[in-house]
This record gives structure tokens, sequence and C-alpha cells, in this order.
């Protein structure tokens, strides 16, 4: 298994053309279109939504290796494309500035329901809402 994951992380840090240590949607995209088979758009953004874990928008080795070997999809992709939709700078949180200006840019005024979601889904009590946080404020906060 050590001797694959070896082969496995070479094959990454070729995908990585950044070597920022993550592989983007649109490294994973030119890598896997390369390699050939049937990868459609839809299915490497499906792909990639259910292995990036952390919703980070990109792929860690470990990520990438749970995709490539098949193990199980540690993501819904919908929560995942949630989250990013409210992260507003890619930062990997989401805070009440970037709601209310989701809310602003609809017309809407949600004070009072921005307020209470981060209030709801901030466990740590540091103003802003991880993917992890997101994830048990979606699950019901189990």
């Amino acid at each position: 298994m050590s001797e694959s994951k070896a082969v496995w992380r070479t094959v990454f840090s070729a995908f990585d053309r950044d070597h920022n240590g993550r592989i983007d949607r649109n490294e994973l995209t030119r890598a896997l279109k390369n390699l050939g088979g049937e990868w459609t758009e839809t299915r490497i953004r499906d792909a990639f939504d259910s292995y990036d874990a952390d919703a980070s928008g990109g792929l860690n080795f470990e990520e990438f290796f749970a995709l490539v070997t098949g193990a199980p999809a540690p993501a819904n992709p919908e929560l995942v494309r949630a989250f990013r939709a409210m992260d507003l700078d890619g930062d990997g949180a989401i805070t009440a500035n970037e709601l209310k200006g989701l809310f602003d840019a609809a017309g809407v005024n949600a004070q009072a329901e921005v307020d209470e979601f981060i209030r709801e889904g901030d466990l740590d009590g540091d103003g802003r809402i991880t993917f992890d946080e997101f994830l048990k404020l979606a699950a019901g906060g189990d």
C-alpha cells in the first residue's frame, strides 16, 4: 500500500502544476482529460466536490488519493457547493458580512436571519462558520 501511495504522490505532484499542495478543479480537469476516459465536465465537478472534504476549493493529497483509489466520497457535493456559494472570499469560512452581502444583492433585508444563522452555526465562537460547523448545522446540530 505504501508503494502504491508513493506512486500516487508522484502523480499528485505532477497534477499540482502550481505546487501549492492542492489540486484545484482546473488542474484536475486538465489531468483527467489528458488521461482519457469518460471524464465529462459534470462528472469532474461532482467528483471534485465529493472529495473536497473540507470545501477548500482544492484537493489535498489524502482527498486526491481517496478519489483515485475509489474510496467512499467523504462529502456531499450539494453541501460543498452551497458552502462555497456563501463563502464569497473563498477563505474556508462563512461570515455574517458574506451572508449579508448575498441577501443585499438579492434586495432582501435579512439581518436577523443572518445573525441567527451565525449564532447557531458558529460552534467555536470565532464569528465564522467553517465547513465542519456548516455540516453540523445542515445536519440539524447533531
